[in-house]
């Protein structure tokens, strides 16, 4: 069965290439809800079955799969930053900080109509920064199209992070702890 990843993230490409598994992207261009009810689990659930629902329609025979990743801090939802000056109030709010980044996965089956929809949450905290790392690594532009203004993966990460609980290809953008037992439940040897 052709198995579809309905997203543009390279972080989530290079996921599903290390687990050694054949796919398509198809980018579903739905907009994403920013906050559903307050509640960051139902928002990110929300969001990867809206991309999940909207390739679906027009790929029969697949198994698709959507996901969206957003930070918590203090009961407020960081996304992506806008501008500079947002990721620059974001990584500073987080800057010696626990936090938590939550990715919503949908896995549709076009082919039974079974979805399967789950969250994972892992645990974060940043070192105390200065003034002048937030500076340099805004300056970068490397914040651009991440959650929360950082990825897990880039220099600014290994440097900052002092603490991880949980999983660390959720901080990614998609954890294979929820998603490998799904794709071989649909059928999907991984």
């Amino acid at each position: 069965m052709k198995l579809i990843l309905a997203s543009k993230s390279p972080r989530r490409k290079m996921i599903l290439e290390k687990l050694g598994l054949d796919f398509d992207i198809v980018l579903s261009n739905v907009e994403e809800i920013e906050d559903e009810n307050g509640n960051i689990e139902d928002t990110v659930k929300k969001n990867a079955e809206l991309k999940a629902n909207a390739v679906a329609k027009n790929n029969d025979g697949a198994v698709v799969i959507g996901a969206d990743t957003l930070v918590e801090f203090n009961g407020k939802v960081l996304g992506q930053p806008k501008t500079k000056d947002d990721a620059r109030e974001m990584i500073a709010l987080l800057s010696g900080e626990t936090h938590f980044a939550v990715t919503g996965i949908c896995v549709l089956n076009t082919k039974t109509g079974e979805k399967i929809i789950d969250i994972s949450k892992t645990l974060l905290r940043l070192r105390a920064l200065e003034d002048y790392e937030i500076d340099d690594y805004i300056n970068s532009g490397a914040y651009c199209g991440k959650a929360g203004a950082y990825n897990i993966t880039d220099d600014f990460a290994i440097r900052s992070i002092e603490r991880l609980e949980g999983s660390y290809t959720n901080v990614v953008g998609l954890p294979t702890e929820k998603l490998i037992p799904i794709l071989k439940k649909f059928g999907i040897k991984v």
